[in-house]
């Protein structure tokens, strides 16, 4: 089992807000302005990383709910067994 101090948590943050940005720049509707000004519309992930507005992806475990953010990934079994409930509560 892993031992969970203070140098696993730093490195968890890191990784979560490495797929995060890697997330971020794979959905692809990103711009960022550069100092030439030009427009970079498909940006690396760390490019994305150093961008100020993204900080707060470093520091909050969940910053929105949006399924990029958040992590959830549709599962159609479950929504399957969630509609199966569904109706046979309003049969009942």
């Amino acid at each position: 089992m892993v031992q969970r101090n203070k140098y696993w948590r730093r490195q968890h943050t890191e990784r979560l807000f490495k797929q995060r940005m890697m997330l971020r720049a794979a959905w692809g509707s990103y711009l960022i302005k550069n100092e030439d000004g030009t427009w970079n519309r498909h940006p690396h992930w760390f490019e994305i990383a150093k961008e100020r507005s993204n900080k707060v992806f470093k520091s909050t475990g969940m910053p929105c709910s949006c399924p990029m953010c958040s992590g959830e990934h549709y599962s159609r079994l479950d929504y399957k067994k969630d509609t199966a409930r569904i109706i046979r509560e309003s049969f009942d």
